[in-house]
């Protein structure tokens, strides 16, 4: 994300320098560094909710029910019971034991 930023900031910098936009992207490796940066993100994404989930059993073991998981989260009720079983089937396929997130 850093080296995309400095990506970003180099191309302003050209284009207000007088550079055309068609040059300034020339110049950039804006393809792979959108590439790659959306990558992260998914990973990001992926992460979070594999950690979201990891949370959402946690509360469940500690006894709490679809209502309660959706008020404490703040989603609706429907939503709230998606997502838990949702993690029970991913603590389920392990064994009963949380896994790590896909890479």
């Amino acid at each position: 994300m850093v080296a995309y930023e400095e990506a970003l900031v180099r191309g302003v910098a050209a284009l207000e320098g007088g550079t055309s936009v068609m040059d300034a992207l020339r110049a950039t490796p804006a393809r792979e560094e959108r590439m790659a940066t959306q990558e992260a993100m998914n990973r990001l994404a992926t992460a979070r909710h594999h950690f979201r989930l990891l949370l959402i059993a946690a509360c469940v073991d500690d006894g709490m029910n679809a209502r309660e998981v959706s008020e404490l989260w703040g989603f609706s009720r429907q939503r709230a019971q998606l997502l838990i079983q949702e993690a029970r089937g991913l603590t389920a396929s392990d064994g009963g034991h949380p896994t790590a997130p896909p890479d």
